[in-house]
């Protein structure tokens, strides 16, 4: 066995003795064989290194630094690991245990360095000259005829250094087409072929001469200890001859005294055997006696459910008697913990009852008590309760023995867990308790009677129940005494004053406790305070009738008050109006300033319509964002005009909130009783139809309902379900309006545009269904086929070789706020198999100041995919340096607003001129839409616009359409 446990079964057995080595002579040849390997090991690094160096210097201006350093690397970690392990191991007391520990670790870096040798035979075999070649397998053939020396007592360690570095060289020379370097080949597989050979028989020739010179000195030692052994053999039988002889007169002697002896001992024996068989019979009483305790003793024992315990803390072996009875297992079962129960301890207690017994062993306890919980063979956690004491010390006055008894408490500490459970509802139970006896005297109350009685538990203690109310209940008394003989409980509610003098309500209840004899033992109390929930009650009271923000009437309150108002006016003959008040954009400043600026805006709205309609009859809140003001018999129309007009001035006026000015608007609907209707819910209707006119026609006016507002209310709510429809009939189609770069002249992006062709309208105007979309919630659906239908197209483009044409895709505020626009965006470029960097987004001003932190990341992870970002009709909205400074932008599209007069306006041409300048200083790219005229055009190269769009380069034509023309392109720009 060699020092990394591999045995060589070849080595000659000429010199071998027939006695085997012993252990101490058998470790001392593995290290032997150990030392002798690592004794050359500097040596051969040295030589490593050195070639290393050499070679490194021949072929230094063929590598690479990559290559030359994670070769350089490899060799030197290896080495200096094979350095550590010699080092580890020649420090260690047991150095033969240590190589073996680092056998696999050893081989490894032998293993490292034979194929960083065959990567540099590789690479130089490949890449070098005829000299560079011979030079490296040359040094690597030195190295393998080094390597056998070093590594003889180890044949493994040369294989792992020989195998990579020699199969390499075979492999390059072998898979060489030259015919001139055939004989090379040969010869390199008879000289591996010779090496191999030669390194295993001078391994072999080595290790038979350790062996043999460690078998004779083993022979040595035995012969050796076999001449001393003869010498004590010889000394011992002289002394033995000698003490035979006076045996021999010793034996004469004793044996006449002997036989004196036997005579006056046969006597006496006899006598001795009378008294035998009188202590026999003793015995035999005694130990019938004692057979009659212990099973009086085991009846007592099981009775008692006890287990003894006694256990040998020398011998370290416990006795458990009652061991299925207790546990659950076999003794044969119990034989695997070794008596000892810790394993089946719960890891809770097992700290504790260590430190007990510990305690106890140490003296510092006159007995061992411990409860615990313990594992029971059918898995549940049983309690146990331990007593013992040691009842034998040894001179070193440790314990040696103890002994006790062991009992299973589980029914015990389940009924005090009860009990303390009960005591602790009793105790922690927020209604107060107290309990009578049956002469209705107070014998315990709990923390919670104190808190709502006011009455400490010392001052009602052996007191009447009925003598601590001071309040005059004596007929209510009488009632409970009455049913609680008769059907043994009361409840009901009383009015009762507390310690202080306070008067509060409570809700009394008392049931009567009986015993086994079916008579009155206790009566058990509980009284509720209903302070609380009266003061509740008139909250909820207060919260169902008045909105809670602005303290105007709720929809409810409003609902009965115009419900009367109706009944009153039908009655009378008199009128009505209802006036809607629907805030414009209030939605945004809640999503933008936060609810709790929301809120102060609803206050302040109140209390200005307040200020207007001093003489309404009711003003109420419907909605977040709707409030009503009812009037009862007005005089005119110009009356109620006014009234709208006053409200629209008031709410223009801007809202200080917070050192912020806020300004909305409002869009007013108002109905008439009995013009336009005669029941509550119809006049509500037309409130709001006439409202939702005034929000289309822009908001911050007001709108009296008349039957045509209904007509253009069904033709809205006509082409709502339209548009719902045309989603999933799929009716929406996509035009592309051409970009083209003004340096280039060709057409490098295009705009995605929806278009929906109703089955009877025909094409629909977007300017009539976006803001529909915008308003049902359905842009976002439309939004994501766009951008879907897009992102095909334009890879069709792409793989048809029309150029990388960039397809924008304007993004609404529904799909920024759903959150999900990555996922979709990924999603979208997967199945169409679009490259990211042809996707473009167009995001309008106002989307990037909602949620701006939360705006910002979704871009940087969009922007991070290599998807351009532009913003849509620049100029027109919240203008500013700073988001253009902190989102991440690339291009800004200047609005057709200032491009369409842009020949006649001077200011549309500073303000066009300027943008262009500010977007080129921040290294940003501007396009400018609208462009119909050749004027616009020409201004546009002069101030150095990057690109356009407008009818004058083509209007939005449909894909089929629109692929002659990039084709066109394409051609111009390849030509």
């Amino acid at each position: 066995m060699n020092a990394f446990g591999g045995q060589y079964k070849g080595i000659s057995q000429t010199n071998s003795i027939p006695l085997p080595l012993p252990p101490h002579l058998t470790s001392e040849l593995n290290a032997e064989k150990v030392s002798t390997l690592y004794e050359g090991v500097n040596t051969f690094l040295l030589v490593t290194n050195l070639c290393a160096a050499m070679c490194l210097a021949l072929v230094w201006q063929q590598l690479s630094v990559d290559i030359v350093t994670a070769w350089v690397g490899v060799m030197t970690f290896s080495g200096l690991t094979l350095i550590t392990i010699k080092r580890s191991c020649s420090q260690s007391l047991d150095f033969v245990a240590e190589s073996d520990k680092y056998k696999k670790y050893f081989l490894i870096c032998t293993t490292s360095i034979g194929l960083c040798w065959a990567g540099a035979a590789g690479w130089i075999g490949l890449t070098g000259t005829s000299l560079q070649q011979a030079i490296i397998f040359s040094v690597i053939a030195g190295l393998c005829i080094h390597g056998a020396a070093t590594f003889a007592t180890i044949f493994t360690a040369f294989l792992t250094l020989a195998i990579p570095s020699t199969i390499a060289i075979i492999v390059l020379l072998a898979t060489s087409t030259a015919s001139e370097l055939f004989p090379l080949t040969a010869a390199t597989l008879i000289f591996t072929g010779f090496l191999g050979f030669g390194a295993l028989n001078y391994s072999r020739a080595v290790q038979g001469a350790l062996i043999a010179r460690f078998r004779n000195k083993a022979l040595i030692q035995f012969l050796e200890q076999s001449k001393t052994d003869a010498d004590k053999l010889n000394t011992n039988l002289t002394k033995e001859v000698h003490r035979r002889v006076a045996a021999d007169k010793s034996l004469k002697i004793t044996r006449d005294k002997l036989a004196s002896v036997v005579k006056d001992h046969a006597h006496s024996l006899e006598e001795t055997h009378s008294q035998l068989n009188n202590e026999i019979q003793q015995h035999q009483q005694t130990a019938e006696a004692l057979k009659e305790n212990k099973e009086q003793l085991s009846l007592a024992i099981g009775a008692s459910k006890l287990g003894l315990w006694d256990w040998d803390l020398e011998n370290k072996h416990i006795y458990h008697s009652r061991y299925n009875e207790l546990f659950g297992y076999t003794e044969q079962e119990m034989e695997q913990f070794e008596g000892l129960l810790t394993p089946l301890i719960h890891k809770e207690d097992r700290q504790r009852a260590r430190d007990i017994l510990t305690s106890h062993l140490k003296g510092q306890s006159d007995q061992y008590i411990v409860d615990y919980r313990l594992k029971h063979r059918s898995g549940e956690w049983r309690w146990f309760e331990d007593k013992g004491r040691a009842v034998s010390w040894n001179a070193d006055n440790k314990v040696t023995r103890m002994v006790g008894t062991r009992r299973d408490i589980t029914a015990q500490k389940n009924l005090e867990e009860r009990l303390q459970l009960a005591a602790t509802v009793f105790d922690s139970t927020s209604e107060a308790v107290f309990v009578l006896d049956h002469k209705f005297r107070f014998m315990t109350t709990n923390d919670a009677f104190v808190k709502v009685t006011g009455y400490e538990r010392e001052d009602v203690l052996d007191k009447e129940f009925f003598a601590i109310s001071s309040t005059d209940n004596t007929n209510t008394y009488a009632e409970i005494l009455q049913n609680l003989q008769d059907n043994g409980c009361w409840q009901g509610e009383l009015l009762e004053q507390r310690k202080s003098g306070d008067s509060f309500p409570q809700w009394l209840q008392i049931n009567a406790v009986y015993d086994k004899q079916e008579l009155v033992s206790h009566y058990v109390g509980l009284v509720s305070d209903l302070t609380a929930r009266k003061d509740a009650e008139e909250k909820l009271k207060y919260l169902a009738n008045y909105d809670k923000i602005t303290g105007l009437a709720n929809r409810s309150l409003f609902n009965d008050r115009l419900h009367l108002a109706i009944n009153t006016a039908r009655q009378s003959d008199e009128n009505l109006a209802l006036i809607l008040v629907d805030l414009d954009r209030f939605k945004n400043i809640n999503e933008t300033l936060g609810f709790e600026t929301g809120d102060q805006v609803l206050m302040e709205v109140s209390q200005r319509l307040s200020a207007v309609a001093l003489e309404a009859d009711t003003i109420a809140r419907l909605d977040s964002d709707q409030f009503t003001v009812l009037f009862d018999n007005y005089c005119d129309m110009k009356v109620l005009d006014n009234i709208a007009e006053q409200i629209i001035y008031a709410l223009n006026k801007p809202f200080q909130v917070n050192n912020r000015e806020v300004f909305i608007n409002a869009s007013i609907g108002i109905s008439l009783f009995p013009e336009n209707g005669k029941e509550m819910q119809m006049l509500l209707n037309k409130a709001d139809t006439a409202a939702h006119h005034a929000k289309h026609l822009g908001g911050n006016s007001y709108q009296f309902y008349t039957e045509e507002l209904q007509n253009v209310s069904v033709e809205r709510l006509n082409l709502e379900t339209g548009l719902r429809k045309a989603i999933q009939n799929n009716e929406f189609e996509v035009y592309y309006q051409p970009k083209m770069d003004l340096s280039s002249g060709l057409i490098t992006a295009a705009e995605a545009l929806v278009r929906w062709r109703h089955p009877e309208l025909g094409l629909v105007s977007p300017a009539e269904f976006i803001p529909l979309a915008e308003e049902t919630g359905l842009i976002s659906a439309i939004g994501e086929f766009v951008m879907q239908s897009a992102c095909h197209q334009a890879f069709s483009w792409y793989k048809q070789g029309l150029g990388e044409i960039i397809m924008s895709v304007n993004i609404s505020a529904q799909q920024m706020r759903k959150g999900n626009l990555y996922e979709v965006i990924s999603r979208t470029l997967h199945d169409s198999q679009l490259p990211a960097h042809l996707l473009g987004l167009e995001l309008t001003e106002s989307l990037l100041v909602e949620n701006i932190e939360e705006t910002i990341d979704m871009l940087d992870e969009i922007r991070a995919l290599g998807i351009e970002i532009s913003i849509d009709d620049f100029g027109t909205g919240y203008s500013s340096l700073s988001y253009l400074k902190r989102f991440p932008i690339d291009i800004l599209k200047i609005d057709q607003a200032f491009i369409r007069d842009l020949e006649n306006s001077s200011d549309d041409a500073a303000i066009t001129r300027a943008i262009i300048a500010m977007a080129h200083s921040l290294d940003l790219k501007v396009i400018a839409e609208g462009v119909e005229k050749e004027e616009h055009l020409a201004f546009l190269q002069k101030e150095k616009c990057d690109m356009v769009q407008g009818y004058l380069i083509s209007k939005p034509l449909p894909a089929e359409e629109i692929t002659p023309l990039l084709q066109q392109n394409h051609i111009v720009a390849v030509g």
